[in-house]
């Protein structure tokens, strides 16, 4: 199997594992068993993002800028993370200052409850374009691999909890599953503008591109680990033993993992 093959079975696999994450947010979104299992889901997914984010792209990012005396691949690792982070305080802010003026103007928060769940959308979104243009940028096929693994897990994980909160500001089911549709493309579109970028690119340069996306990549799931995931699963003080096993089992999973890939 050569890379463009592999590319291709990983756009696919990506775009299933969304719908079927959202599907999945249909079935059992109702439940409170569905909170503790999408908890439980949510921080092996959370150890696998800080595994993959430290042990194998920031890594391969510091390979990429070896010859380089200046560390881009860390800067670049928290120029990522501050990207999604400015995005989601400025999202968010604008959403409450909307939010706090309709209250005031109408006194109904019935229409601000469909935009918390779209600007949760936009952020995963950016999230899943900068991961997928990292994958669509990896020459090799051991290291698309390792992104495929994070980003299927995150991809149906993501895809659920979007669902899950569309149901519960009482979305029409129609606009839900259009805007998972939408979500689940995503980041296999970002497969496809690295693998462009990739091919326009000459002279060594493709491995600068490729070592710029690992490391913004990177970034981008360390954020996600640390302060999506793991801060807020470990506020809540339910099964906190479990979690952490969880976690550290996803971290782990990463580790061996790079004894072979």
């Amino acid at each position: 199997m050569d890379i463009l093959e592999f590319k291709i079975i990983a756009f696919i696999t990506i775009f299933l594992s969304g719908l079927f994450g959202g599907y999945l947010s249909f079935r059992i979104a109702a439940s409170k068993r569905s909170d503790r299992l999408f908890s439980y889901g949510n921080v092996f997914t959370g150890g696998i993002f800080l595994g993959a984010g430290l042990i194998h792209m920031l890594q391969d990012a510091s390979v990429g800028f070896g010859k380089y005396d200046f560390p881009w691949a860390m800067l670049l690792c928290a120029f990522g993370f501050m990207l999604i982070m400015l995005t989601e305080k400025v999202v968010f802010r604008v959403h409450e200052k909307e939010e706090q003026l309709e209250r005031e103007i109408q006194g109904d928060e019935s229409q601000t409850r469909l935009s918390l769940p779209s600007m949760l959308a936009i952020i995963l979104g950016i999230h899943s374009l900068i991961a997928g243009i990292a994958l669509g940028a990896e020459d090799l096929i051991r290291m698309a691999f390792v992104i495929l693994i994070v980003l299927v897990s995150h991809k149906s994980s993501a895809a659920f909890a979007l669902g899950v909160q569309f149901q519960r500001s009482r979305i029409p089911s129609r606009r839900i599953a259009f805007t998972i549709v939408i979500f689940s493309l995503i980041t296999p579109l970002g497969i496809v503008i690295g693998s462009i970028l990739t091919s326009l690119m000459s002279g060594g340069n493709e491995a600068l591109l490729e070592a710029t996306f690992d490391a913004l990549a990177a970034g981008t799931f360390l954020y996600v680990a640390i302060l999506e995931v793991f801060e807020k699963e470990f506020s809540k003080p339910e099964n906190q033993v479990v979690k952490l096993v969880l976690a550290m089992l996803g971290m782990i999973l990463m580790a061996l993992l790079a004894i072979w890939i």
